[in-house]
């Protein structure tokens, strides 16, 4: 199931970078192992997410008193159409550093 929720607004700055920290919640299942891939605190992912999650109006991460349980459907949808494109911005950014 996918969200319908349309994502046409214009993005902030710091949302942006927000994503990143989605993107690795996602990939690593953990809010520390997102913290450590992004060379971070886990405070300032959590941050992060919270931001991003109050900005959409709408929960991205499902969580438990373990950690990271999963997405829900709009944080996957975020993921799989935002993941490649934030991919080559990173690839990009590295080639020209």
């Amino acid at each position: 199931m996918t969200s319908s929720r349309p994502l046409g607004r214009s993005i902030r700055r710091h949302e942006f970078s927000d994503l990143f920290s989605l993107m690795a919640v996602a990939e690593t299942k953990s809010f520390t192992s997102a913290a450590v891939a992004l060379d971070t605190s886990q405070s300032k992912v959590s941050h992060a997410i919270l931001r991003l999650e109050r900005t959409l109006g709408e929960t991205l991460i499902l969580r438990n008193s373990r950690g990271v349980q999963g997405l829900t459907p709009l944080g996957e949808r975020l993921v799989r159409e935002l993941g490649q494109p934030l991919e080559t911005v990173q690839r990009v950014m590295a080639e020209v550093a």
